[in-house]
């Protein structure tokens, strides 16, 4: 009988311990997704060019030094985030079929300053 309380009690410990845990800052998360990022690139070489489209976007937007600084972690970002995303994730699925220049434009469509905010929270 006490075998199934003491693991009621690890459960509740682990519980509160979950709950008692801050949110990762800013800087934790952009360093969680720029290690996801990598391992992406590696698996998906043909991602290299969307990266690059993305911060060379970011570069061409960009209104002053301050936002243009923030474009290196654009790619990153964006493309972690469509992974997250069920419908881009297959918008890039798509593209990692048949990689094409046209490929690279049409995700462009779907990317924007507003999914990398957290570029800046970081910074």
């Amino acid at each position: 009988m006490k075998a199934p309380l003491l693991v009621a009690a690890g459960l509740a410990l682990l519980a509160s311990a979950a709950i008692a845990q801050p949110p990762p800052s800013p800087a934790q998360q952009l360093k969680t997704i720029q290690s996801r990022h990598a391992q992406t690139l590696q698996s998906h070489a043909a991602l290299q060019a969307v990266d690059d489209a993305v911060k060379a976007d970011c570069m061409t937007k960009a209104t002053d030094d301050k936002a243009k600084a923030l474009c290196p972690c654009a790619g990153a970002v964006t493309i972690q985030y469509w992974m997250d995303d069920a419908f881009m994730r297959a918008q890039v699925e798509t593209y990692l079929k048949a990689p094409s220049p046209k490929g690279v434009s049409e995700l462009l469509k779907y990317q924007g300053p507003e999914l990398y905010q957290l570029c800046t929270a970081a910074n």
